[in-house]
C-alpha cells in the first residue's frame, strides 16, 4: 500500500460508516478529509439500491463510487457491473418463503419492497398463494431485483436448490447471486478498472464483510466485530468512531 498514490476505501454501510443508523460527524470529517488527499470512497453495502434509498443521511458522504447488494458496480456516475436475480430463483425462494409463511423483502433497484408473508397464522391457501404470487410477480417485472432477504433463522438442511446463496445473519438472511459477494465486487472494480488490488482497503464490521477483508491486503473492522472478521483485520478499532480512526491509522 503506497498512501502516497490514489488508495480505494471500501466501506460497509450499517454499523460502519452509520453507527445506530446515524452518520457521526467524525466520520464524515474523516472520509471528506481523505478524499481531499486524492483517496477514493467507495461503497460496499449488502444493500440494494432501492433499499440505500431509505438512509437519505448516507448521501451526505461524497461518495466516488457505489456498489449495491453485491452485485451492482458504478464508479464516477458510470454503471461498470451489474448482476440481477433470474426469474426463476425468485420463484423457487417466492414458494419457499410462502411454503413456510417468512416475510419477505424484495430488495429492487427502484425500491425496497416487504412482503409480510409472516402476518399469515395459518398455511396458506392455493387461492391466497395465487394472489400473492401474482402481486411478487408484477413486482419483479417492475423493479430488477438484486437480492432477496429472508427475516427469520434460516434452517439451512430446508435450503431449496437454486442459484442463490445465503448469508445467515443475526434475525435474517440475505440472499446473493451465486458469486456475487463484497469480496468479488473489489476484485470485479479492479479488474474492470485496472486498480491494484494493494491499494484497497476496506472497513466492516460483520460476517458479511468477511470476504472483502480476505480480498483487500488491509482491512479495518468496528470495536463491535465478531471475531471471525476481526481476527483477519489488519486494524481493530477501539472507539465507536472506527471508520475516523481507522482512517487517521492509515494516513497519519
Amino acid at each position: 500500500m503506497d498512501v502516497t498514490k490514489p488508495l480505494y476505501l471500501f466501506f460497509d454501510l450499517d454499523g460502519t460508516v452509520l453507527v445506530n443508523a446515524k452518520l457521526p460527524q467524525e466520520h464524515l470529517d474523516a472520509m471528506k478529509w481523505a478524499q481531499s488527499k486524492g483517496h477514493k470512497l467507495i461503497l460496499n453495502t449488502g444493500r440494494s439500491r432501492g433499499g440505500y434509498k431509505r438512509v437519505p443521511q448516507a448521501e451526505a458522504v461524497p461518495w466516488d463510487g457505489r456498489c449495491f447488494s453485491a452485485a451492482e458496480i458504478s464508479f464516477e456516475d458510470r454503471l461498470i457491473s451489474l448482476k440481477t436475480v433470474s426469474e426463476q430463483d425468485f420463484r423457487i425462494w417466492l414458494e419457499y418463503c410462502l411454503e413456510h409463511r417468512f416475510r419477505l423483502a424484495y430488495c429492487g433497484r427502484e425500491w425496497l419492497e416487504f412482503l409480510d408473508y409472516d402476518q399469515y397464522k395459518q398455511p396458506l391457501t392455493e387461492e391466497q398463494k395465487h394472489l400473492l404470487r401474482k402481486e411478487a410477480m408484477t413486482l419483479f417485472r417492475e423493479n430488477p431485483l438484486t437480492n432477496v432477504s429472508i427475516h427469520t433463522m434460516l434452517d439451512p438442511s430446508t435450503f431449496p436448490e437454486s442459484g442463490l446463496v445465503p448469508i445467515q445473519l443475526p434475525g435474517y438472511a440475505d440472499l446473493f447471486p451465486d458469486g456475487c459477494s463484497k469480496g468479488n465486487v473489489i476484485l470485479d472494480f479492479c479488474r474492470e478498472l485496472n486498480v491494484p488490488i494493494e491499494q484497497c482497503v476496506c472497513f466492516g464490521d460483520s460476517p458479511n464483510d468477511i470476504d472483502m477483508f480476505r480480498v483487500c491486503p488491509t482491512g479495518i473492522c468496528m470495536k463491535w466485530a465478531p471475531p471471525e472478521l476481526s481476527s483477519i483485520a489488519t486494524y481493530h478499532a477501539k472507539t465507536e468512531f472506527g471508520v475516523a480512526e481507522g482512517i487517521h491509522y492509515l494516513l497519519d
